[in-house]
């Protein structure tokens, strides 16, 4: 997709996020991953949720480990991209 379409749907998702129910727990980020994740302190996440469709296995693996680290403990970390069409992702998971 191109950047302006990326950043009409940020903007999309961040209208809804407004919304007094959720308003209060909910960050999203355009940025980079490394950007995003050194906004948040380590294990203070409850739940991650990672785009890892397109990336190469040492992305996957790097972005992975990155988020870990912002998760608490028993938070939950979500991907995207985890599909048998993906299988370099599916291997860098279960090497994770």
């Amino acid at each position: 997709a191109s950047a302006q379409a990326q950043m009409a749907a940020y903007e999309q998702l961040k209208a809804e996020a407004q919304a007094p129910e959720i308003a209060n727990r909910i960050a999203l980020h355009y940025a980079s991953a490394q950007r995003a994740a050194a906004a948040f302190s380590d294990r203070s996440l409850d739940v991650a949720l990672l785009d890892l469709r397109g990336s190469s296995a040492e992305v996957a693996q790097e972005q992975m480990a990155l988020w870990e680290l912002k998760v608490k403990p028993a938070g939950v970390l979500l991907g995207i991209g985890f599909a048998p069409e993906s299988m370099e992702i599916v291997k860098a998971v279960c090497a994770q």
